[in-house]
C-alpha cells in the first residue's frame, strides 16, 4: 500500500538523500542495543550495523514516515500505522540484503525472523485498537540527554493526539520503559526471543 503524503508541525521530513545520514546515527545509537546484538551476533560492528541499518531505512522509506528534529538529523523518528508495520524480506532483498546475508551468513536472517515474530506476538492485544507504530525511535549517542529525543518524538505525539489515534512501540532496555512511560506510554508486556535471554517490552499509548 502507497503511503500518503504527510507534514508533521516541528519536524524535518527525511528525504531520500538523507537515509545515509540516518543509517550513521541510527548504528551509532544502537550499537550497544540488545535487539541489535541479538540480530547481527559476532558479526557486530559500527560498519555492520551501518550496512545493515541502509538496507532497512531503504526498505522502510516508501512503506513509512521518516522524520528528524532538523536537517542536521540528530534525533530520527519511523512510523507507520501498525496495519503495515512490516517489512518483507523481499523488501529488504530489493534493498541489497542479499549482500547482508551473504557476508553474515543466514543466521542474520533466520534471527531477523524470529525477532520481528516475537515483536507481532506482543503487538496482538492491541491490534484492535488501530494504532500507530514506532518502528524506530533514536539519537545520536553523543546528542543524549540535551532534549533531541523530546524534540524529536513530541510533535508526533502531538500530532497523533489532534488525530485522537494510539501508538505502540518495542523496546530492549528496561531503563527505556521508564522514559517512554513520561510520554504517556504504559507497559503492554514483556517477553524473551526465542532461545535467548533477550527481553522485549512491548508500549502502548492511548489517544
Amino acid at each position: 500500500m502507497k503511503k500518503e503524503d504527510l507534514l508533521i508541525d516541528g519536524l524535518y521530513k527525511i528525504t531520500s538523500k538523507d537515509i545515509k545520514r540516518c543509517a550513521q546515527v541510527a548504528a551509532m545509537a544502537f550499537l550497544e542495543d540488545e535487539s541489535c546484538k541479538y540480530i547481527l551476533n559476532s558479526g557486530l560492528t559500527l560498519k555492520s550495523l551501518y550496512e545493515y541499518y541502509l538496507v532497512i531505512y531503504k526498505a522502510a522509506f516508501d512503506k513509512m514516515y521518516m522524520f528528524a528534529e532538523s536537517e542536521n538529523i540528530n534525533g530520527l523518528i519511523v512510523f507507520t500505522p501498525l496495519k503495515r508495520a512490516d517489512l518483507s524480506v523481499f523488501d529488504c532483498i530489493k534493498q541489497g540484503a542479499l549482500k547482508i546475508i551473504f557476508n553474515q551468513g543466514l543466521g542474520i536472517l533466520f534471527r531477523s525472523l524470529e525477532y520481528e515474530k516475537n515483536c507481532i506476538k506482543m503487538r496482538k492485544n492491541i491490534e484492535k485498537e488501530n494504532p500507530w507504530y514506532i518502528f524506530q525511535f533514536c539519537v545520536i549517542p553523543s546528542m543524549q540527554g540535551k532534549k533531541f529525543g523530546s524534540r524529536t518524538i513530541k510533535p508526533f505525539l502531538k500530532w497523533l493526539d489532534c488525530q485522537n489515534i494510539g501508538c505502540c512501540l518495542e523496546t530492549q532496555k528496561a531503563v527505556n520503559v521508564e522514559i517512554y512511560k513520561h510520554f504517556g506510554f504504559y507497559l503492554n508486556t514483556a517477553a524473551n526471543l526465542s532461545g535467548s535471554s533477550v527481553k522485549q517490552f512491548s508500549m502502548f499509548r492511548n489517544c
